[in-house]
């Protein structure tokens, strides 16, 4: 082998090297971006994320539940937002927990009216990347989970206080804490500390 040809090699591997180094010297730099962090997992495979717990927090400010626990501003929104995971998983695809279009359609009504004008509403939707659908079927979630807690703690609870008032939504919070602690067992939560999604 002649002396040349290692030369030549190396020269070749130099070039490459050089002109690998120019062109990442001239492209952009990369940059990580955060796109959220999980909070709790509900179940074993339930997410829900910071932005999934802001999002509820800014609705449910615009357009309050007529079912008390759901509307109780001394509960935390992440425990909320658990319970109603858990209670859509319960209540599935079965006919009896599932709204008609009038309700969604009510709720809807209320969230606009709750966010001030139509352009607020606009700027709330844009800001948050989110179209008339995606509300409607966060709170198609929200009518669910208050369908299940009213057939079976709503009724009794009915009965026992017909006046509505303080009385009625302080007995509706605990017989609707009771009636979830056995709910809660069947759907281990686990909240996250720092998770991130990519």
């Amino acid at each position: 082998m002649s002396p040349q040809r290692p030369a030549r090699r190396v020269l070749r591997l130099v070039t490459l090297t050089a002109a690998l180094v120019a062109a990442l010297a001239t492209a952009p730099p990369v940059h990580a971006t955060l796109t959220d962090r999980v909070v709790s997992v509900v179940g074993d495979d339930v997410v829900i994320t910071i932005s999934e717990l802001a999002l509820e927090e800014a609705l449910r400010a615009m357009a309050e539940s007529p079912v008390p626990p759901f509307r109780d501003s001394e509960r935390d929104t992440l425990t909320l937002l658990e319970d109603a995971r858990i209670l859509r998983a319960l209540a599935g695809d079965v006919r009896i927990f599932q709204p008609d279009e009038r309700q969604i359609a009510d709720r809807m009504d209320a969230l606009r009216a709750g966010a001030g004008d139509a352009g607020e509403w606009r700027r709330f939707l844009e800001d948050n990347g989110l179209t008339e659908t995606d509300v409607a079927q966060i709170v198609r979630g929200w009518l669910v989970a208050e369908i299940v807690v009213r057939r079976n703690v709503g009724l009794n609870v009915l009965d026992a206080f017909p006046e509505d008032g303080p009385a009625r939504d302080i007995a509706y919070g605990e017989a609707y804490d009771t009636w979830m602690r056995e709910r809660r067992a069947q759907f281990p939560v686990r909240r996250i500390e720092q998770q991130v999604i990519r």
